[in-house]
């Protein structure tokens, strides 16, 4: 069984794309994402300066350089190896016990070990809203 809703509804999509605009759509996706972004680093890593969250190893990347998908580092003691006192090595298999410990408790996001370092990755669309 196929489920068509997907194509079915690319002609709506596409002309809400089209009434809002291109761009109005995907500033407002990066921005919420970049709200996120700060949200969390406020949450995980409050003594942290989040002017540049890249340089402190909270992102992988400046938030200019963003797109509405992106990882944020763990809270220490989770995070692992490169991060404040996280000092130990994290595996893929650590980022998939998180994960399922998140799941398991009502949260759907991804787990990314990066260079022995957990992230979350979060993303928003246009339907996304901080509260």
């Amino acid at each position: 069984c196929r489920d068509y809703a997907a194509q079915l509804c690319l002609p709506t999509v596409l002309d809400y794309w089209r009434s809002v605009g291109t761009h109005a759509v995907r500033s407002k996706m990066s921005e919420t994402t970049a709200q996120a972004v700060k949200v969390l680093a406020q949450l995980w890593h409050p003594s942290l300066d989040e002017r540049d969250l890249a340089a402190t190893g909270i992102t992988m990347a400046p938030l200019s350089m963003h797109s509405p998908l992106t990882l944020v580092r763990l809270p220490e003691p989770l995070c692992g190896n490169g991060g404040g006192t996280c000092t130990d090595v994290r595996t893929s298999a650590d980022a998939k016990q998180v994960q399922d410990f998140l799941f398991a408790n009502g949260v759907e996001c991804p787990i990314k070990c990066i260079n022995g370092v957990l992230y979350v990755r979060i993303s928003s669309h246009i339907y996304n809203r901080m509260e």
